[in-house]
């Protein structure tokens, strides 16, 4: 390798592929669906791969998407941690899908009011938390 960036998406983070050892090192697993620049792009264009909670509104929109699909897929598993359900959930996937495109989830701490401030995601709020930065990780 010649130190160039290998710029390697993940696109199947979820709480399955996110193992934590003895010593509390966070090993990530499950390279399956990864994609860097080194390698040929096989996947079709408008083929959906990777699990549909953890997607950003890019890979549903059928766009580019970069590292950041990665970041929003850690932001879900993170809300999904600290609230024990996942912030897009429906039954039907399509309104799945569409809860993803909109941003429409409920924040943290009205499903766990007793959450730690660190993790509130009231736009009153002063402080911005992970939650909200990778939620809002689209055009940046």
């Amino acid at each position: 390798m010649d130190g160039t960036p290998l710029n390697i998406v993940h696109r199947d983070l979820d709480p399955n592929n996110i193992l934590l050892s003895r010593e509390g090192e966070v090993k990530i697993t499950d390279f399956g669906l990864v994609r860097s620049d080194v390698q040929e792009h096989l996947t079709q264009t408008g083929v959906i791969k990777g699990k549909l909670h953890y997607m950003p509104p890019e890979a549903i929109l059928g766009e580019k998407f970069d590292h950041r699909s990665d970041i929003f897929a850690l932001g879900v598993v993170l809300y999904e941690a600290v609230t024990g359900v996942k912030p897009f959930a429906d039954t039907v996937q399509f309104r799945i899908m569409d809860k993803i495109r909109h941003g429409e989830y409920d924040p943290p701490e009205k499903i766990a009011p007793r959450l730690p401030r660190r993790f509130a995601t009231s736009s009153s709020a002063p402080w911005r938390t992970s939650a909200t930065i990778v939620f809002r990780t689209r055009g940046r």
